[in-house]
């Protein structure tokens, strides 16, 4: 995921959303299978 010269504050907003829903869903998945418990 790379940010292109061109690419406006939406563009970089999109990027961090990606970024940090992806970075959620993770910790979702750790939280689920208890995985800090361990």
């Amino acid at each position: 995921m790379f940010l292109v010269g061109g690419v406006g504050a939406e563009g970089i907003a999109q990027t961090v959303l990606k970024c940090y829903s992806h970075f959620v869903q993770w910790f979702v998945l750790v939280e689920r299978t208890d995985f800090i418990g361990i």
